[in-house]
């Protein structure tokens, strides 16, 4: 097995192994009634193995001071000022647009008061909640998904292969919140990574936009405001922008080995 193939195997081992032994007494207490005790947004606690999964093996295979390297390259500031207002407002128009479409569907519009607030977070403002997401779902997890684990896959296949087999594996890395959080549901896996992959690669490996863009559409897909279709059409525009992507692109998802 080559080093990418070892350093992904042991990533993804400890990614499961931490966020899984946070997430199942959730599982355990919503499936089978146990009544064991959780902490506060343990939950949102899980979103850290991706992080924590890659520190350590880049601890094991790189020492400290790979550790440092690696910390500095997935959170230097990269690109224009207006880059990052357009990862925060491209979320915001997906979510416009599917409350509009909600509403020629229903005859419905949601709570506007609702709008970034999620019971999970009680007493959460929209901007806390925001910030929250962006620090947990946005940094905990693109940490190890786009600035570690998707660098290692692309130096072995292309782009779009490589987006897709780390969205197979995001994906399972969720299962045990799909059984006790039905909103899961509603993401579409594959889609999302290829357009974050391109994100993160567009930013030279910084996950800074990454995390900001995971962070605004996990607030807003998962608010109590998004009821009906809102959902489901949030996730139908983040597949027409991959495709877009990857016709734009050719495949390479703006990736450059140099």
């Amino acid at each position: 097995m080559s080093t990418a193939g070892k350093k992904l195997t042991l990533y993804y081992l400890f990614a499961l192994l931490i966020t899984w032994s946070i997430w199942l007494p959730l599982v355990s207490n919503r499936q089978f009634e146990t009544g064991l005790a959780v902490l506060p947004y343990q939950h949102y606690a899980g979103s850290f193995g991706p992080l924590l999964a890659a520190l350590i093996v880049t601890l094991v295979f790189e020492g400290p001071g790979g550790v440092l390297r690696f910390i500095k390259s997935c959170f230097r500031k990269t690109g224009r000022p207006l880059s990052y207002v357009a990862v925060i407002v491209v979320p915001v128009v997906c979510f416009a647009i599917a409350v509009e479409i909600n509403y020629r569907f229903t005859g419905l519009w949601p709570e506007w008061r609702d709008i970034g607030i999620t019971r999970q977070l009680p007493g959460f403002s929209t901007l806390s909640a925001w910030l929250f997401w962006i620090f947990t779902f946005g940094v905990g997890e693109e940490t190890g998904w786009r600035g570690f684990a998707l660098q290692e896959l692309q130096q072995v296949m292309k782009p779009v292969k490589a987006s897709l087999c780390l969205g197979i594996m995001w994906a399972l890395w969720h299962i045990p919140a799909f059984f006790y959080d039905q909103e899961y549901l509603a993401m579409g896996g594959a889609a999302l990574s290829v357009f974050l992959s391109w994100l993160c690669n567009i930013a030279g490996g910084s996950i800074l936009l990454v995390a900001l863009w995971h962070g605004t559409f996990d607030m807003l897909i998962a608010c109590d405001a998004a009821t009906g279709v809102i959902p489901g059409v949030m996730s139908m525009l983040v597949i027409v922008m991959a495709i877009v992507i990857m016709k734009s692109t050719k495949g390479l998802l703006g990736y450059s080995a140099g």
